[in-house]
């Protein structure tokens, strides 16, 4: 699959037990399978470490304007979502209508599991 942020190959990568993909040494951001963020933060799985630690390319410029592709439904557009936490502005999260898959930028899982 490729990035729907910066076209980049997306590498699997497993943590607690969940296999995501994840843009790894390009713009970090990663998509969940519709059920993978639940997983994932369930109190038996993983806090996540290794993929707030994603090698990322600071020199790749993301537009965080421009809405998102699902990497798995042939590029539909992904909805884009307001998260909040607490009192703070949050983070948008990029989610298909079709498969539910929801792509984080790099970034947004730390900010999610901290809020």
């Amino acid at each position: 699959m490729k990035c729907p942020a910066c076209e980049r190959e997306l590498t699997e990568l497993s943590t607690g037990g969940v296999r995501l993909d994840v843009c790894h040494g390009g713009c970090g951001g990663m998509w969940f399978e519709k059920i993978e963020i639940e997983k994932l933060n369930d109190s038996d799985e993983s806090d996540g470490g290794p993929l707030i630690n994603v090698p990322v390319d600071t020199s790749i410029e993301i537009d965080d304007a421009q809405p998102r592709r699902c990497p798995k439904c042939q590029g539909k557009p992904t909805m884009r979502q307001h998260f909040v936490g607490g009192e703070e502005e949050g983070v948008r999260i990029d989610t298909c209508e079709f498969c539910e898959g929801t792509w984080l930028d790099n970034g947004e899982l730390e900010w999610i599991q901290s809020h």
